[in-house]
């Protein structure tokens, strides 16, 4: 497994763009934000795909919890998801 640094992007197989936040991790897991999501009226465009960039960490959380659910995860230290 490559070790994440802080600000490396990482693209999942369904095209999000997400950034690398902090130099410690959990285990078999990286904390990260999608920084970039495919949209047809986005503003950047790449290889014909189109995307948006995602704003404020409501909309970030957002775009996870609809495109990729399963790359959420409860944190037991926080008792958050």
């Amino acid at each position: 497994m490559v070790k994440a640094q802080e600000g490396v992007l990482i693209e999942t197989r369904g095209g999000l763009i997400f950034y690398v936040r902090g130099h410690v991790h959990p285990p078999g897991r990286v904390i990260a934000f999608p920084r970039y999501i495919p949209d047809p009226s986005g503003d950047r465009e790449r290889g014909g795909v189109r995307y948006r960039r995602v704003g404020s960490l409501a909309e970030q959380i957002s775009a996870v919890v609809q495109n990729a659910p399963s790359y959420m995860a409860h944190d037991a230290v926080f008792d958050q998801d």
